[in-house]
């Protein structure tokens, strides 16, 4: 429960914008929308479309941005916050393992606000407090909805899957001795991020003027520069020690690019401020032409500098006193960061000395999959992956960037535009202008025929359209008839989605043997084992479930993974009637962290197991074992 204190810092904080001058207030609610050719106005801000980008540029006090953002952005907040809500709805479906409803979303809300960010307001500037309640007023939403998303992902990061890249580059490495930063940003719901990749060009009254590519409710940051050639992008690394008592990590990389003229200041503001979970953050300074990764935990910061001209980085840490404190990278596929990580240092080495925005755009469009050998769109984790939903390369020295246009994604495959930010905020002319680089020709290919057909499969699912989704499900096969990484997909799909557990061993059979022809040892057989026996038990198959399942427990295996395994042979021992072996293995599920294991193992050692009377339950969390080892 939370403290008295905690509520009383949680309601003066929600009303905190009441001080903001009333005068003030009366001016926007005053001010009229105009139309001048191609842009949009709101007093000096204004927004237009441009390069297939919605680019939007503010200007003023905090509130007043804000309220700017709301009103030219109305229909995209209220299309992000709906589309999260939804996504909510999904995420606690698959993760409690019961259909949820809307009073859960507003529960699941409420329990963020109340144990994490309550907690974090004292910690967070009063300037993007009042610039969050600006966006609630201009757009007619609920300033606790902005406020969740710009401070929520601390209260469930060691929730989120991983998959993010990102490098530094500058000479000896670069062909031009430019200094250049790249990310792909990978991210989930990655269609909705991939549809608001929006510029805002912010110039606040106090602070530097910076680019922030974000959805529309974002006041805080993943991928910005600034004016005076400072670039911040991050990617998650989970620590073992996440904590509430801090600065929400988006809001301190926003605090960064706003106040911080070098990569030194940047550096002390993340040493100095109270940190609360796990993260790489890679700085760039054009006018030094230098870089910096800080590899953090709420405790602890490391350093790791360029070496001949490179730095990169994915989701773990490298820094021996950090994978001290990094949360278990076993599970639900984290562990294939590592694997990434290897090939971008491979490809960003053997391209040393003549790297340059084409050569880089080229490292991040690679499909390489680790988990075969193979270059194709199915590895979940590979540098371009079916989650990339930016992608975006900064030249901090001429304060350029260029983006790729990011749907469909994954982003990479887009053509990319160039902009610059003097251009935009003084009305430069461009001098060597980055150049442009065409869409991706592997667009063309099967490959990605069938990648777009899988995509679309998992869509229509979200919409219970079942029948629509094994279409594309089975022309995304046929279309890549020798990827075991699609075809383990496609049996985990339809093993627990459809429940048609016939028809997922197929293409879970179909994977074994095609990765038996060319898989590496980063092959998920985990995941894959699994499933073959989840699909035997619940097609009868009782004993090749058994024997499946003691396959998966030689394995290297995750607590609560483990827990299921033992719950599954369990059930298969009750379907069997031999109700004393299954209650042995019932018992080697109590008490692990996951209670959903613990609570079905007690149900089932007071009641045998019967598929008759009920139906094979989904593990809370095996939709993650799409991802894992």
């Amino acid at each position: 429960m939370k403290s008295a204190a905690s509520i009383f810092i949680f309601f003066l904080t929600a009303n905190l914008c009441l001080a903001i001058d009333q005068a003030a207030k009366d001016k926007l609610k005053a001010e009229k929308v105009r139309t001048d050719g191609s842009r949009t106005f709101f007093g000096e801000a204004y927004r237009e479309e441009r390069s297939g980008f919605t680019v939007v540029h503010l200007k003023g006090e905090p509130y007043e941005i804000g309220y700017q953002r709301g009103v030219l952005l109305k229909n995209e907040i209220n299309y992000a916050l709906n589309s999260i809500d939804k996504e909510l709805r999904q995420w606690i479906t698959e993760y409690a393992g019961v259909e949820s409803t809307t009073a859960m979303v507003m529960l699941f809300k409420d329990l963020a606000h109340n144990q994490g960010i309550s907690k974090m307001l004292k910690f967070i500037p009063e300037e993007y407090i009042e610039e969050m309640q600006g966006i609630a007023d201009g757009a007619g939403v609920k300033y606790k909805d902005i406020l969740l998303l710009n401070a929520g992902y601390d209260v469930i990061e060691n929730l989120t899957k991983l998959y993010c890249s990102a490098f530094a580059a500058a000479s000896p490495a670069t062909a031009d001795g430019r200094l250049y930063h790249g990310r792909n940003l990978d991210w989930e719901p990655p269609d909705l991020i991939a549809e608001q990749n929006i510029l805002f060009f912010v110039q606040p009254a106090d602070g530097i003027p910076f680019v922030n590519i974000a959805p529309s409710p974002f006041v805080c940051v993943v991928t910005a520069m600034n004016l005076q050639g400072v670039s911040v992008t991050i990617n998650v690394s989970l620590s073992n020690e996440p904590r509430t008592e801090g600065m929400p990590t988006f809001l301190l990389l926003r605090n960064i690019v706003q106040h911080a003229a070098t990569i030194d200041e940047a550096i002390k503001m993340i040493q100095t401020t109270p940190r609360t979970v796990g993260n790489n953050i890679l700085i760039s300074d054009g006018k030094n032409n230098d870089a910096s990764l800080l590899e953090c935990s709420s405790s602890r910061c490391e350093i790791r500098k360029p070496q001949d001209g490179l730095l990169w980085a994915n989701n773990h840490y490298e820094h021996p006193e950090m994978k001290k404190r990094q949360y278990p990278m076993n599970i639900y596929g984290r562990n294939n960061t590592e694997g990434r990580f290897e090939r971008l240092g491979k490809l960003l080495k053997e391209k040393a000395g003549t790297l340059d925005i084409q050569t880089l755009v080229e490292v991040f469009r690679d499909r390489y999959n680790w988990e075969t050998g193979t270059i194709d769109s199915f590895c979940p984790q590979s540098i371009c992956n079916p989650k990339t939903a930016q992608s975006i390369i900064f030249a901090p020295t001429d304060r350029q960037f260029s983006i790729a246009q990011p749907l469909p994604i994954p982003a990479c495959d887009g053509k990319y535009f160039a902009f610059d930010l003097k251009q935009e905020f003084e009305g430069a002319a461009l001098s060597a202008p980055l150049a442009a680089i065409d869409e991706n020709l592997h667009r063309r290919t099967d490959d990605y025929k069938s990648y777009q057909h899988f995509h679309t499969a998992q869509k229509l699912i979200a919409e219970n359209k079942q029948s629509e989704a094994l279409g594309n499900l089975k022309t995304a096969a046929s279309l890549s008839p020798n990827s075991a990484s699609l075809h383990r997909q496609i049996g985990i799909i339809l093993c627990n989605n459809f429940k048609d557990y016939k028809l997922a061993l197929q293409y879970l059979q179909k994977a074994m043997e095609l990765a038996t022809q060319n898989a590496t040892d980063r092959f998920p057989q985990t995941s894959l084992n699994y499933f073959i026996g989840k699909s035997y038990l619940g097609s009868g198959e009782y004993e090749k479930a058994i024997a499946t399942m003691e396959k998966v427990l030689a394995l290297k295996l995750d607590e609560d993974l483990e827990a299921w395994t033992h719950i599954r042979i369990g059930q298969c021992y009750d379907m069997l009637n031999q109700h004393e072996k299954a209650i042995t293995h019932y018992k080697k599920a109590i008490g692990v962290k996951d209670n959903a294991a613990s609570t079905a193992a007690l149900n089932y050692i007071d009641k045998p197991f019967n598929m008759n009377e009920k139906p094979l339950e989904s593990r809370p969390k095996d939709s993650y074992l799409m991802n894992a080892i």
